[in-house]
């Protein structure tokens, strides 16, 4: 018999409680991505403060306790009581504190740019933590008052004024600012470490955005090692490309000399009919890899926007309509148009919007959604890079050079191509461009957000593999060893060519069924989920990470979208009390040891997932009851992007380099 439903079922959740019951709503996640989302939502504050030219100064601090304090050096958040409303009489601080859809961004009044317009920011990371303090320092007086998670009747009600607003010192005339600490609530949060390599990197990137906006970063977490760093940069975008391009030249061991122009492209433009304006840093380099970082009033948007849209629409017409001039001539009138993947390989550009009234796509705010803004990019980045081809004509020559040379390569490789597909069609084959590997094992489900693809090291792991899984929606691709490095491949001259002709990557590329690099279609994907299923040891490590790699590259929508996963199987198990006990890895060994120091036996160490029985494999890594799953997630794809170049990319140094922080990273959890 149905459930009644009726008014008494239908409620209406009050104060704070919605974040507090759906946290996901409002941060993303509840892991270290959303953790940290907490620091953004305050910071971003300030930074508003300072993109309105109120504040030239914000300090960031991880407290000892594991708090975190903002402090800057704006106008402070006004305490006078609300003077109308159903919050009359209330301190505008409090409401602006635990009230959602409370702020001074909503008219536009008091901010002419601002990341945070929904209003919601501040009292989130109250509804989610344990305590939060802060203090305003406003007309001479410092103003304090704390909020904190108070348990009523077996509920939690965050967000609780648990010391009334109070003047508790004095400033100096003139001085304003507000302080905010607060506590993450263990409560909510699957972890509560604070990654500081992390929150170094995403501070460096705001004091890049705001020219002349000095940020302190401090842990003082061990007393006896407090590290403070200052992050100050007067030249804004340039300063940030700067930094991109040692990096990315310092990775691929090319010379300075090797680009296509010596210096980058930057440009700015306003528009007062919308109240928007941006900056743009731009330039080609000699690998083909197309990197973009997008940024709209201060806030990183991962996922890009119509702000990157605007550049990208524009810039193919652009650099066809340039080489086809009379005076220049680097294209004929029976020569093909440049594509945009001919002019994407090897570039890069920074682009930062600001607009009044900013649309972003959620509010963890990874996409920018205003097409006016898009409009503007458009309009803007036409005129003034025409101009700068125009004025520039050595630089433009060799840019639009490298992109004809991308163009006849691809043109070279596509009747190549037609070449194999007329073959095939002579000696009776069906002419498809992209056949399904013959060794894929599919699954019969036709919905393919169910189903699951199993890459799997090898044949003897394949068999197992495929006895053990659920054939309705499991299907199981095996690959043969250690593939081909994808980002070393990307750095080579005949890169594309490498990667077309190898075997195991196109095999699994048309396993996917949605292509590859610009031609990718995530909707087009045969599978929900693609899961990485490698041995345990450390060869298996390094297979995973370089598939991890291939995706990463030539297919970022899917592993932004979250469907990739790695498979985690047992390196030992042993026999206890009538049970099997699996173990991941030497360290679980070790561990459990010491833990039954009773147990006289031996544990099993498998070589390799062939060496497990059809029943261990599905018990351990496939049946989606008990197996060890985990998901591949990016919170910044501009330090992945780091990553994945130095680890895997072909400076040896780099290598090095990249291998020592993940070794002093891990020191610091452990």
């Amino acid at each position: 018999m149905a459930e009644e439903y009726g008014a008494d079922q239908v409620i209406a959740l009050e104060g704070l409680k919605p974040v507090r019951l759906r946290p996901g709503m409002y941060i993303g996640n509840t892991g270290s991505g959303g953790l940290h989302h907490l620091i953004w939502e305050i910071v971003d504050n300030s930074v508003d403060e300072a993109m309105n030219g109120h504040a030239d100064r914000i300090d960031v601090i991880l407290n000892p306790d594991n708090s975190i304090t903002v402090v800057d050096n704006g106008r402070g958040i006004p305490v006078a009581p609300q003077k109308q409303g159903l919050y009359k009489g209330m301190p505008t601080v409090e409401m602006v504190l635990s009230v959602l859809h409370a702020g001074g961004k909503f008219e536009g009044k008091n901010y002419s740019f601002s990341g945070g317009l929904h209003g919601v920011g501040s009292s989130v990371v109250n509804a989610l933590s344990r305590w939060m303090h802060v203090d305003v320092r406003l007309d001479g007086k410092v103003h304090h008052i704390e909020f904190g998670a108070v348990e009523k009747g077996g509920e939690i009600i965050s967000g609780t004024v648990t010391s009334k607003l109070k003047v508790t010192g004095k400033v100096p005339k003139g001085e304003t600012g507000t302080t905010v600490s607060f506590l993450p609530d263990e409560r909510v949060f699957s972890t509560t470490r604070w990654d500081f390599e992390y929150i170094k990197r995403r501070v460096r990137q705001g004091a890049f955005l705001n020219p002349g906006l000095t940020f302190v970063v401090t842990d003082a977490r061990k007393s006896d090692s407090v590290e403070e760093i200052v992050y100050h940069y007067p030249e804004g975008l340039k300063d940030f490309m700067e930094e991109v391009t040692e990096d990315r030249l310092k990775t691929y061991e090319r010379k300075r000399e090797e680009l296509p122009h010596p210096e980058p492209i930057f440009f700015g433009w306003r528009d007062d009919n919308i109240e928007g304006e941006f900056d743009i840093a731009l330039r080609w380099f000699p690998d083909t890899s197309y990197r973009v970082q997008s940024f709209a009033n201060g806030i990183e948007t991962g996922h890009g926007g119509t702000h990157v849209k605007g550049v990208e629409g524009v810039m193919t017409s652009i650099l066809n309509k340039y080489a086809r001039q009379d005076h220049i001539s680097l294209l004929g009138e029976k020569d093909p148009n440049i594509e945009a993947t001919d002019w994407r390989a090897g570039c890069g550009f920074i682009i930062s919007a600001k607009v009044k009234e900013p649309q972003f796509v959620g509010q963890t705010k990874d996409e920018l959604s205003n097409p006016e803004v898009g409009k503007m990019v458009k309009q803007g980045f036409t005129a003034l890079f025409n101009d700068w081809l125009q004025d520039h004509p050595t630089e433009a020559k060799a840019i639009i050079g490298k992109a004809i040379e991308e163009m006849r390569h691809r043109h070279r490789m596509k009747a190549l191509e037609e070449a194999e597909r007329s073959k095939a069609e002579k000696v009776g084959f069906q002419a498809r461009s992209q056949p399904l590997p013959a060794k894929l094992a599919d699954c019969r489900t036709k919905d393919r957000s169910k189903a699951e693809l199993f890459i799997v090291e090898g044949d003897s792991a394949a068999g197992p593999a495929k006895n053990g899984r659920q054939v309705d929606f499991q299907a199981v691709l095996p690959i043969r060893g250690k593939g081909l490095n994808i980002e070393a491949a990307l750095s080579a001259k005949n890169g594309d060519e490498r990667i077309a002709n190898n075997a195991e990557t196109q095999g699994m590329i048309a396993a996917l069924g949605a292509g590859s690099q610009d031609h990718f279609e995530l909707d087009a994907l045969r599978y929900g989920k693609i899961i990485i299923l490698t041995d345990a040891d450390d060869d298996g490590r390094h297979i995973e990470l370089l598939l991890m790699t291939m995706f990463f590259r030539l297919m970022p929508e899917l592993v932004l979208d979250g469907r990739l996963y790695v498979s985690r199987p047992p390196l030992y198990s042993i026999s206890w009390k009538g049970e099997k006990v699996y173990l991941a890895t030497e360290e679980d060994k070790e561990r459990w040891l010491e833990e039954h120091p009773r147990y006289d036996g031996s544990p099993k160490r498998f070589k390799g997932l062939g060496e497990m029985n059809v029943g261990q494999l599905r018990e351990t890594a496939i049946h989606p009851d008990t197996r060890g799953l985990a998901q591949l997630t990016i919170e910044d794809i501009s330090v992945a992007d780091k990553t994945i170049r130095d680890l895997m990319g072909t400076n040896s140094q780099a290598k090095w380099d990249t291998l020592r922080e993940v070794e002093l990273h891990l020191e610091e959890v452990a």
